[in-house]
C-alpha cells in the first residue's frame, strides 16, 4: 500500500510538471504565432509601400512636370497689414470678418516696399472695402477665399501702380 501511494504521488508531481511545461508551451506557442503574423503583415505593409514608391527617375519626371505645370513664383518680402474687423454686405444679418492679410512684393524694386508704405491707409481702406462687398456666403470657403486674395492683389496693384505685388496672403481669417 505505501508502494502505491509512493506511485501515486510520484504520478502527480508528474503530472503537476507537465500540466506547468504544458502552460508554458502553451504561452510559447502563441507568442509563436503573434511573431508570424507580425512579420506576415510587415512584409505584405513592406512590399505594399515598395510597389508605390517611386524611383529616382519617376521623381525627376514628376518634378519636371510640376515644373511645367505650374509656374514658380518669385519669393518675395511680406508686407503686413493690420488685423481687420469689417462688415459682411449681408443685408439681413451682416457677419463681422476678422482677417489678417500679408501682401508678398518684390523685394527687388524698392519703389515697391515705399508705395506700399506711402499708400498703406489708401490700401487698408481699399481691402477693408473688398471684404465689405462680399457677402458671407461669397468668402464662407478656401476656394472663395482664394478668388478675395486674387480681388484684393488686383486692388493694392492698382494702388501702387507699379508691378511688384507678387501675392496676397490671408493668414487668419474668421467670420462671426
Amino acid at each position: 500500500m505505501a508502494e502505491e501511494q509512493e506511485v501515486a504521488e510520484e504520478n502527480k508531481s508528474k503530472v503537476g510538471i507537465l500540466s506547468r511545461y504544458a502552460g508554458l508551451l502553451k504561452e510559447i506557442l502563441n507568442y509563436l504565432i503573434m511573431a508570424v503574423i507580425s512579420a506576415f503583415v510587415a512584409y505584405m505593409v513592406s512590399s505594399s509601400v515598395k510597389s508605390k514608391s517611386l524611383s529616382s527617375q519617376d521623381l525627376l519626371s514628376y518634378e519636371t512636370s510640376v515644373k511645367d505645370v505650374f509656374e514658380r513664383k518669385p519669393i518675395g518680402s511680406d508686407w503686413t497689414m493690420d488685423e481687420m474687423l469689417v462688415n459682411t454686405a449681408d443685408p439681413v444679418d451682416p457677419k463681422i470678418v476678422k482677417a489678417n492679410i500679408v501682401i508678398s512684393y518684390d523685394d527687388k524694386n524698392p519703389a515697391v516696399l515705399e508705395q506700399l508704405s506711402l499708400r498703406r491707409t489708401e490700401i487698408h481702406a481699399a481691402v477693408r472695402n473688398v471684404i465689405g462687398s462680399k457677402k458671407s456666403a461669397e468668402i464662407n470657403t478656401t476656394e472663395k477665399q482664394q478668388i478675395l486674395a486674387q480681388e484684393i492683389k488686383t486692388s493694392v496693384q492698382r494702388i501702387i501702380g507699379i508691378p511688384g505685388i507678387l501675392e496676397v496672403y490671408i493668414k487668419d481669417f474668421m467670420v462671426h
